[in-house]
């Protein structure tokens, strides 16, 4: 595909009539935060973008973002007993987020690591600075940025962002002490 500004189109997928995703990749970091997945997290690629990409992003629709959200909501509701219901809570929470409902997304973070333990997503890093960063509620951050760090060490560069700031928070508190 050729480039515009710097923008590589790479592909659209047809989830269904209604629903497209929006595949564009960035030579630079992107500095746009609509909805950033790891190259982990997005659908397989070629070899020869996956050693060029450094970030997939999603463009989508406010529109369509309730429609999923609403989607995810739907599978939480229906099937409660599901092996997915933790990426669907994870999703809804990314939702929130990009909404702005940080309290909301808090909630679906936790839901997520609450119905499995061991989710492949880094529920507790996310929540932990939503709680922090945006809510103001650092005692609960601490405690979330130690469980991330202990169970989602697979996340290394959230580990390392949750261990500086436990660093940054205690000497705060010790400070006040």
């Amino acid at each position: 595909s050729a480039p515009v500004h710097g923008v590589y189109v790479v592909t659209v997928i047809s989830l269904s009539y209604e629903y497209y995703l929006l595949f564009f990749f960035f030579n630079d970091t992107a500095t746009t935060e609509i909805y950033t997945l790891s190259l982990h997290d997005a659908l397989p690629i070629s070899m020869k973008h996956y050693n060029k990409a450094r970030r997939w992003i999603i463009i989508a629709s406010k529109k369509n973002l309730r429609l999923a959200l609403a989607e995810f909501n739907q599978l939480i509701k229906e099937y409660p007993t599901s092996d997915k219901i933790d990426d669907a809570a994870y999703r809804a929470a990314r939702i929130h987020e990009h909404f702005k409902d940080y309290a909301i997304a808090v909630l679906y973070y936790k839901r997520a690591f609450q119905w499995e333990s061991k989710t492949i997503y880094p529920a507790r890093l996310r929540a932990a600075r939503l709680l922090d960063h945006r809510l103001q509620r650092r005692t609960e951050a601490l405690k979330l940025y130690r469980e991330g760090i202990e169970k989602e060490s697979r996340h290394e560069e959230l580990v390392k962002l949750a261990k500086e700031r436990i660093a940054e928070l205690t000497a705060a508190n010790e400070s006040i002490e």
